[in-house]
């Protein structure tokens, strides 16, 4: 229990449920509503590679921005863009592919951001003895993050085609946006997340 004192690792999980954890879910319904658009398996998947380009440019950026920024900043771009992807998705139920590859790489780059900064924060502080545990308990949340975001997207969508069954895929991905913003109530305090500067050389 005293890992979980740790204020850096605490957030850095609930980063990593409400942003990537619920990305996975929203991937579920992104699926469905492509689908319904007329979408083929192959359009859909290949949806997939300007998501993986904008996450991998975010994963190298990433530590530049930390260091000039600071996590806290960088962990609300992440929010802010991801939640962008997926609320314009919601709202465009039937995008062309163009748009349909900027709102995934607009995903990408933001989950991508978030999870970096995440793991710099989950471990920054931690003392050598402890990074056993700490690392344990990091991959326990990561993969208990992707099975909870899942479900909590599948159950979403659920309700809302029980209620609103013309609009289930847009209503849920709405709440996927608003879950992946959650964090940002954790951030009022930003000076409390700075990690040290490298040093000139």
């Amino acid at each position: 229990w005293s890992l979980l004192s740790h204020r850096g690792l605490r957030l850095a999980m609930l980063v990593y449920l409400a942003v990537p954890g619920v990305f996975i879910g929203s991937q579920l319904v992104s699926t469905l509503q492509l689908h319904q658009a007329g979408y083929s398996a192959a359009r859909i998947g290949a949806l997939m590679l300007p998501w993986a380009l904008a996450s991998a440019i975010a994963i190298t950026a990433s530590k530049r921005l930390l260091a000039r920024f600071g996590p806290a900043t960088v962990l609300r771009t992440g929010m802010l863009l991801q939640a962008s992807g997926m609320l314009l998705m919601a709202l465009l139920p039937q995008p062309a592919f163009a748009l349909a590859a900027l709102l995934f790489a607009l995903m990408g780059a933001g989950g991508s951001l978030c999870s970096s900064t995440a793991q710099t924060l989950a471990f920054h502080g931690v003392e050598g003895e402890a990074l056993g545990d700490a690392s344990a308990l990091w991959n326990l949340n990561r993969q208990l993050s992707f099975c909870l975001g899942t479900a909590a997207i599948a159950l979403l969508l659920a309700l809302a085609m029980q209620w609103l069954p013309a609009r289930a895929t847009g209503v849920a991905l709405a709440l996927a946006a608003v879950l992946t913003l959650l964090p940002l109530a954790l951030l009022r305090r930003p000076q409390q997340l700075s990690l040290p500067q490298p040093e000139n050389t």
